[in-house]
């Protein structure tokens, strides 16, 4: 009598372990499919909400690029961070893609700013009809002329010691020498304030254009790039040897020293203000010669400097 109630207390106990198995197998199959089902309702959301902030972007490109206009004061601005050239850079490296195309493009789409949370667009392919709209290319070739032939930061580093140079986006402050004007350049402050002591490279290939004393621009040097940009150098305390009009300049090389000549009729004049370097950046507009903010330009070109000891 006992083996069997034994006996009847072991199968009743196995089968409650085999059916606290099944249900337990039947919960986490249960659970399984509920996370999957979850997770396509997400992908679903997902791919949905894509679509329509693609449909929007689209939309929102289309109004754009349907009537676009060269906005000539925007377009002076270059306001466009450092980071965001860098990537725009890479990108059309990755993809194969012109440069200059993928940065017009997205200058145009944001409002000609660009700031280093902006999203990017880097494929083009959806809106290679926007691309050969005759304003596009007319805007594409303004960018072309100041943005192809960058190359160096003007001032390299000193392996020597730790003096170097500081610059911040004086664009369109006042002036008042010569008459109430605003600034179009860029400052590149010297540290130590010492005239003659850094060296100013060329940031770009071209030539010798201009040379000479200017009463408010010192000693300056002007040099034209291949793709038209004017690149403008002032205040230098002397020039390279030997340096002439026409003479073919590489990037990175030596122009001259920095200095704080300037703001006198008087050739050589020294002294009127803090040793600094005045970097210009013109373009051909409608037969007239137009300056750009250097700022961001030189902000960019900060991540390419050459190091010397001087």
């Amino acid at each position: 009598m006992k083996n069997e109630l034994s006996s009847v207390r072991k199968k009743r106990k196995r089968n409650y372990n085999i059916n606290k198995n099944i249900n337990k197998r039947n919960t986490e199959v249960n659970i399984k499919k509920s996370v999957v089902m979850i997770m396509g309702i997400v992908i679903f959301v997902n791919c949905i909400l894509t679509l329509i902030v693609d449909l929007q972007r689209n939309q929102s490109i289309h109004s754009r690029f349907i009537a676009i206009e060269f906005k000539l004061e925007e377009f002076r601005e270059i306001d466009i961070a450092n980071n965001k050239i860098q990537y725009i850079k890479e990108k059309a490296k990755d993809k194969n893609v012109d440069f200059i195309e993928l940065l017009t493009f997205n200058m145009i789409y944001h409002h000609y700013h660009i700031d280093k949370n902006a999203h990017i667009i880097t494929n083009l392919k959806p809106y290679n009809k926007y691309l050969k709209n005759k304003k596009f290319k007319e805007i594409y070739q303004y960018y072309q002329c100041v943005f192809s032939d960058l190359s160096y930061f003007p001032i390299p580093i000193n392996k020597k010691n730790k003096i170097y140079v500081n610059f911040d986006d004086s664009w369109k402050n006042s002036r008042t020498y010569g008459g109430k004007r605003f600034h179009e350049g860029t400052d590149i402050m010297s540290d130590n304030n010492v005239r003659g002591y850094f060296p100013v490279l060329s940031i770009s290939q071209g030539i010798v254009e201009k040379k000479g004393w200017l009463e408010q621009g010192g000693y300056r040097l002007g040099i034209r790039a291949k793709n038209g940009a004017y690149f403008y150098y002032a205040h230098l305390y002397s020039y390279a040897p030997e340096l002439k009009i026409g003479d073919t300049i590489m990037p990175g090389q030596l122009l001259g020293f920095m200095g704080d000549t300037g703001y006198s009729k008087v050739e050589g004049t020294v002294g009127n203000f803090d040793v600094h370097l005045h970097v210009g950046i013109y373009f051909d507009y409608k037969d007239q010669e137009v300056s750009v903010n250097p700022y961001w330009i030189l902000r960019y070109l900060s991540s390419y400097k050459l190091s010397y000891y001087y």
